[in-house]
């Protein structure tokens, strides 16, 4: 699979796998802290994100009980689309290829921290998580300009 950018990968293979002990607030820091504190990570104006999610078993000696476990490795990476005119069916149409770029983009993270054994089925699962959400923004851009020629024609 393709690789981009150092740091970009770099930023979501770290904050890729979360715990719950790391989706808790952290205290804040004391008066006498001498270390700066992490700046927040700005989150893109996008309502569009594939997810591409690997389940991974969990080995028996690692597991308290006989159930066999899995862990759950996700990526989930914001598809930018505030560039396009989604009235066009060209730009839906370009949308639409954004979200499989980005779906086979998340798919080559995972597949660098855990080699998959289909690409193509990740691919599909992390194109299909976004496809509704990109079909309901084509969608509304539609009727926000079906409201404006409605509001533009005269009595």
């Amino acid at each position: 699979m393709r690789t981009g950018n150092t740091l970009l990968q770099a930023l979501m293979l770290g904050g890729m796998i979360a715990s719950p002990a790391m989706a808790q607030k952290p205290d804040p820091p004391s008066a006498d802290a001498s270390e700066p504190a992490m700046a927040e990570p700005v989150i893109p104006e996008s309502d569009i994100v594939v997810e591409a999610p690997l389940l991974l078993p969990v080995p028996r000696e690692n597991l308290p009980t006989e159930t066999p476990t899995n862990a759950l490795a996700s990526v989930r990476i914001y598809v930018l689309y505030r560039d396009l005119d989604l009235t066009r069916p060209d730009d839906a149409k370009r949308l639409m290829e954004r979200v499989e770029a980005t779906a086979r983009q998340a798919c080559g993270y995972l597949d660098k921290l855990y080699p998959l054994d289909d690409g193509s089925a990740c691919i599909a699962r992390a194109a299909a998580s976004a496809a509704p959400a990109a079909k309901a923004a084509i969608a509304k851009a539609a009727v926000r300009e079906d409201r404006e020629k409605v509001s533009l024609t005269p009595p």
